[in-house]
């Protein structure tokens, strides 16, 4: 069963292996602090598989 919810913090370096693999490229960690800033303004909706 998914479950849509609203993503946080805790969730970003999921988005981020998840990017990573989709689209083959690879965030430094001043690139990952500029998007995590970002994100943190947005409002981020996941489906996690439970």
């Amino acid at each position: 069963m998914s479950v849509i919810r609203l993503l946080t913090e805790e969730d970003y370096e999921d988005v981020f292996r998840l990017a990573k693999y989709a689209f083959q490229y690879q965030l430094t960690e001043e690139q990952k602090q500029f998007r995590k800033q970002w994100m943190d303004k947005q409002d981020i909706l996941g489906d996690k598989d439970c």
